[in-house]
Order: C-alpha cells, then sequence, then structure tokens
C-alpha cells in the first residue's frame, strides 16, 4: 500500500470523492507539497510572530512581502509567478488560477458547484474579459445588479444590498413612476 506522501495528486484526488479517506488528510498532504515547492523555489520563511514573508524584487530593489498565512503567501507567489500578480490578467485568467489551486482542496460537490455557478454568473458576463486592473466600482454594481434580480433566490433585492453596502437610500421606481424603497411590502 502507497504511502499518502508517494501517491500523485490524481490519486490523492480519487480517493478523497470516492470518501476512502478523510478529505483533510488529502487537503494537508496536497499543501504540504505546494508549500515544499514553493519553499524550495522563493525561500520564503515564517517569523515568530507567525507572520509568512519573502524576499523579491521590484524594479531592481529589494522587497519584503509579508502574508497571514502560508497559503496566502502561496497564492501571492502563484499569482507574481503568472505575470507579476496580475498586472494584465483578466478577470477569467485570475478565476482559472484560482480553480487550479482550490479544485485540488475540495470535493467533487464543491467542483460541480463552482462549476455550475460559473455558467450561471460569469460565463457570458461584461466582465470575464476584462483586465483586473480595470473594473471599476460601477461595473462590479452593474454586475451583482444583473445577477441578484429582485431578490430571487435571494433574501434581498438588488437596492437593498446597495442601500447595506454603500449606505445608502436607494429607490426602486415602478412602471407607472411610482417611487418606493419598501418593495417587498408592495409585492405581498
Amino acid at each position: 500500500m502507497k504511502k499518502l506522501c508517494d501517491m500523485t495528486i490524481e490519486e490523492l484526488s480519487f480517493l478523497r470523492e470516492h470518501d476512502i479517506i478523510e478529505a483533510e488528510a488529502v487537503n494537508d498532504e496536497i499543501m504540504i507539497r505546494k508549500a515544499t515547492e514553493y519553499q524550495e523555489k522563493y525561500h520564503y520563511w515564517k517569523t515568530s510572530k507567525g507572520i509568512f514573508k519573502v524576499h523579491v524584487y521590484e524594479n531592481g530593489k529589494r522587497k519584503v512581502i509579508e502574508r497571514k498565512t502560508e497559503l496566502g503567501m502561496i497564492e501571492y507567489l502563484i499569482a507574481r509567478e503568472k505575470g507579476e500578480a496580475g498586472k494584465n490578467a483578466t478577470f477569467k485568467y485570475c478565476y482559472d488560477q484560482w480553480r487550479a489551486i482550490h479544485d485540488q482542496l475540495v470535493d467533487a460537490n464543491t467542483v460541480h458547484k463552482y462549476n455550475s455557478d460559473y455558467k450561471r454568473f460569469l460565463e457570458n458576463s461584461t466582465l470575464t474579459d476584462r483586465r483586473i486592473c480595470e473594473i471599476t466600482k460601477d461595473m462590479l454594481l452593474e454586475f451583482i445588479g444583473d445577477s441578484i434580480t429582485e431578490g430571487v433566490g435571494s433574501d434581498k433585492a438588488y437596492h437593498e444590498y446597495l442601500s447595506q453596502w454603500l449606505g445608502i437610500e436607494a429607490y426602486n421606481y415602478g412602471v407607472n413612476g411610482a417611487q418606493t424603497h419598501e418593495m417587498r411590502r408592495f409585492a405581498q
């Protein structure tokens, strides 16, 4: 019988998906492998205060990067490796990179949910092909507004979320031009 440390990631994923082994044990093994690979490559370290640090060079100058968790450090290093922390990365590219890491750490049901949520909310979105640095607050509000349609699949309508997030009083306007911020009361 093979030890966990001798199995491939595909073998570990199979064992986890079929409940042959606890998901935590597999996740820990995958994390250990990623940590070992990136620690050897970038020589990051953990301080006595539990902060992870690494030296990087930007514009010819040495800089210290800090992250609170080892996973945070690994995610930073992967993003940096893939194009200086995503300067020209599109939303889709960043999403795909995130999925490449997280699909190995979750079970098949979660991967299925990621896939269905992507198709439902992101596949035909105006954000998908935009560079991350180009996405504005207005674009995000528009995206969220298109995703949360008057409380369908949610306990709040879009204008209620806007009020909560932005601290504003948002109103709805009916077909007849009547203004309201209590749409739920009128729907009942």
